[in-house]
């Protein structure tokens, strides 16, 4: 797995944050097949957020997610983000710009310490729209 995250300070404390993250999970020549639980996933919370756990299996998956923040209060702050992802059985054989899955919504974030907020969000899609409430560590 690699992982990216990026943050650009706009203009007052209002931030573009960018992730990008790519897995792959192969197997050695002769090898049985990597088994579905393995396997990369997309969906849920963590990755293609209006989209149920696990939606998407497959060998790899590359997904990129577009964030821009700004605060509302001392430790309150608002968010709409951008998910574009995609499957792949070898993202090196298969990677193209068509078939991508996207999410889109917004939501609020509490800061605690350490980093842990609560959140919650909206997340639109082509298959519908989930609702959030999740104590976390954002990236």
């Amino acid at each position: 797995m690699a992982q990216v995250q990026t943050y650009g300070n706009i203009y007052k404390k209002r931030l573009l944050a960018l992730r990008l993250l790519a897995q792959s999970v192969d197997t050695q020549g002769g090898s049985p097949a990597v088994p579905f639980y393995l396997k990369s996933q997309l969906g849920g919370i963590e990755t293609l957020r209006a989209y149920s756990n696990e939606r998407f299996v497959d060998n790899d998956l590359a997904l990129v997610t577009l964030e821009y923040r700004w605060p509302i209060w001392q430790v309150l702050d608002a968010f709409l983000f951008l998910d574009e992802a995609r499957v792949f059985g070898s993202i090196a054989d298969e990677f193209t710009t068509s078939g991508w899955k996207y999410a889109y919504g917004g939501g609020i974030r509490v800061w605690g310490v350490r980093g842990t907020t609560v959140r919650t969000l909206v997340a639109e899609c082509d298959e519908g729209t989930r609702v959030y409430l999740d104590l976390s560590v954002d990236f």
